[in-house]
């Protein structure tokens, strides 16, 4: 009952002032204040305004867009989340839809390259010992040709 109240005056509000909260929003979107136009629009979003949603599209779009400038292109799960979100917001922009194509496609020639790994060698191995940081099977092969086994202490290694 109260959020309905809550809705009928931001409803009100947003029919009579319209055309300034737009206003408010793309200036803010204009000064790169992405974050403070979705959190100014929160408020609205429930009417389904076109124009209104257009603005947060184009905000959400551009950090996302900011996003994948900070992620490496090495990243490919994150890169292909990013645009799977983009494609989302603006599925019409071919760029978008291209690159979640890249990225698909190389996680997938990833994926087939580890199957086949798999199965020529078996699967990797995994981190084990108290701490997690080292793989049993070379801290054993270590301690075998090691002259004083006794004298090597395992800080970690790096992931096979």
């Amino acid at each position: 009952m109260v959020r309905k109240k809550a809705q009928e005056q931001s409803r009100r509000e947003f029919d009579d002032k319209k055309g300034i909260i737009l206003a408010e929003l793309d200036e803010q979107y204009r000064a790169g204040k992405y974050s403070e136009v979705q959190k100014k629009a929160a408020l609205y979003l429930f009417t389904k305004d076109a124009e209104l949603l257009a603005i947060v599209n184009k905000a959400k779009e551009q950090q996302i867009l900011a996003k994948i400038k900070k992620t490496p292109s090495s990243d490919m799960e994150s890169n292909r989340k990013l645009y799977a979100l983009l494609v989302k917001l603006n599925p019409k922009e071919e760029q978008y839809r291209n690159k979640l194509a890249y990225f698909n496609g190389k996680i997938q020639e990833k994926e087939k390259e580890r199957q086949a790994r798999i199965v020529r060698f078996g699967e990797p191995p995994e981190l084990g010992g108290w701490t997690g940081k080292y793989y049993i099977p070379v801290k054993r092969y270590i301690e075998k040709a090691a002259h004083d086994p006794n004298s090597i202490e395992f800080e970690g290694c790096t992931k096979v």
